[in-house]
């Protein structure tokens, strides 16, 4: 009796270990599609809803051949899409792989900041997101379930520092590293000497 209770014992805390492992860097439990809105932007947004909603922001024209659109506007760009949307934005950079926005990134003028963690905290009371952040003094991710949320710094000149805050899909990018590959494979085949 003792050994099938030392057993199942051990089986339990193996159970609860491994559960642990498997969740790995998940600190909270949104999903793509329910993360946080920021300057009205959310990740899985198609192109249609972000022209519907800042007509002026992206430039008209088709995806790439890799099924990818990209764009980074400055703040001068931002302001002629939407002053009010965009206030106080120094730049903002967009990534789309098949219509979806698997990446965007907000980059705000220098404010003084005591640290990024500092900063980082801030945006989970805004977005209202989970204040368990991760990294050092100068990168802090947020691990949900399905994409990622980083703050961190960027240099501006010598001495400034910009924050920015960033949502993206972590494993989107692989789908344009399979069709790359596809692409090349393709060439390689069709080749005639």
């Amino acid at each position: 009796m003792k050994v099938r209770t030392l057993i199942f014992a051990t089986l339990l805390v193996l159970s609860c270990a491994l559960t642990g492992v498997a969740q790995g860097n998940i600190q909270c439990s949104l999903k793509p599609a329910r993360a946080p809105e920021l300057r009205g932007l959310r990740l899985e947004m198609t192109v249609g809803q972000v022209r519907a909603r800042y007509p002026r922001l992206l430039p008209p024209g088709p995806d790439d051949n890799l099924g990818q659109f990209k764009l980074m506007a400055s703040s001068s760009q931002l302001t002629e899409a939407d002053p009010v949307a965009f206030k106080g934005v120094d730049s903002l950079y967009l990534y789309f792989i098949d219509d979806r926005l698997i990446t965007f990134s907000v980059t705000y003028p220098y404010l003084p900041w005591k640290s990024v963690r500092q900063f980082a905290t801030r945006m989970s009371e805004t977005l209202k997101l989970p204040d368990d952040w991760e990294g050092d003094e100068n990168l802090q991710t947020l691990g949900c379930d399905g994409f990622q949320v980083q703050a961190g710094w960027r240099a501006r000149s010598a001495d400034v520092m910009s924050n920015y805050i960033s949502f993206k899909e972590p494993n989107a990018e692989n789908i344009i590293n399979e069709r790359i590959e596809k692409q090349k494979e393709q060439q390689l085949q069709s080749f005639k000497p």
